[in-house]
């Protein structure tokens, strides 16, 4: 593995040796050796997938499995995720609100047809107890998958299907949170759209056919990078600098980790072999998935990325 730190596209990260590629992280999230996994004890997840850090920086929230491989909720404290969400969700996603008290999570428990295929998904706010602070009343009928919330905590954005289209390649559409109101926003009926992404001016970073987008508040579309299987974008703490996950080329399907800047251009693959990747809003960089042993899951930890002055 390498050692030293790499100069890629304006940021420097280290090598792709999880234990070489992370360093201490401040406060009380991780454990002692710079990670979050899974545990056994009662009221914590059993493995850890996607985090996301909290709008003030202080607080990881972490999608894993518990004992029967449900999609679970939790909250990393000292290297382990305390499970917030309820018996019997089923977790697909979640957005952090304004604050940092609570959480949008996007359920597709609520219901099973025959098929196994959830006619709908439900959308409520959680708050860090896991307690039900209410559910959104949704206008119509949506199969979710992704889901972000905009700065104001007023309007939502999921990657979703409406149930009357069948199998079908996921849109983004926009939900007023106190009403309900939903409105699509793209209409691609051969691409995926997905991991939706707000930034403070209002416009939505996301992924379609496996490349980076861009919608202005305004509706435009702009093209940011053309990627392979793009997932998952997240801003650092610069405001200028995106980083994703990708496929990476000439290695089947390994994910691993790119940047590019805000404008757009060529992306730069990070010598990160990760997924999930989750800006801090005021460090510089990134919480990671590294996947272990497979079948025991594997950590999430902190990956500097330090723009070069």
């Amino acid at each position: 593995m390498l050692a030293a730190a790499l100069l890629v596209a304006g940021c420097s990260v280290s090598a792709a040796d999880p234990a070489a590629s992370t360093m201490a992280f401040p406060g009380s999230i991780f454990g002692s050796d710079n990670a979050v996994g899974g545990s056994d004890a009662d009221g914590f997840l059993d493995r850890v997938q996607r985090s996301a850090f909290s709008p003030d920086g202080e607080l990881l929230a972490v999608l894993g499995r518990d004992g029967v491989n449900s999609a679970v909720l939790g909250i990393a404290e000292n290297g382990r995720a305390r499970r917030l969400s309820r018996d019997r969700a089923r977790i697909q996603d979640f957005a952090w609100m304004p604050g940092s008290a609570s959480m949008l999570v996007v359920d597709s428990a609520v219901s099973k047809p025959l098929d196994g295929v959830p006619d709908r998904t439900a959308l409520y706010i959680i708050d860090l107890d896991g307690t039900v602070v209410r559910e959104v009343p949704l206008s119509m009928s949506l199969r979710a998958a992704t889901v972000a919330v905009d700065g104001s905590g007023e309007v939502a954005v999921v990657a979703a299907v409406a149930p009357t289209e069948g199998v079908a390649p996921t849109d983004l559409y926009e939900i007023v949170l106190d009403s309900g109101a939903v409105s699509r926003l793209t209409d691609t009926p051969d691409v995926f759209d997905s991991s939706p992404l707000f930034l403070d001016d209002g416009s939505i970073l996301f992924t379609a056919g496996g490349d980076l987008w861009q919608r202005t508040h305004n509706g435009a579309l702009r093209e940011v990078a053309k990627a392979e299987s793009a997932g998952w974008p997240t801003l650092l703490a610069d405001g200028t600098t995106v980083v994703f996950e990708a496929q990476v080329p000439d290695l089947g399907v390994t994910t691993g980790l790119y940047s590019v800047a805000l404008e757009g251009g060529d992306p730069v693959q990070l010598d990160v072999h990760a997924r999930w990747p989750a800006a801090h809003p005021t460090e510089q960089g990134v919480a990671v998935f590294f996947l272990g042993t497979p079948g025991q899951g594997g950590t999430v930890s902190w990956v500097p990325i330090d723009s070069a002055n």
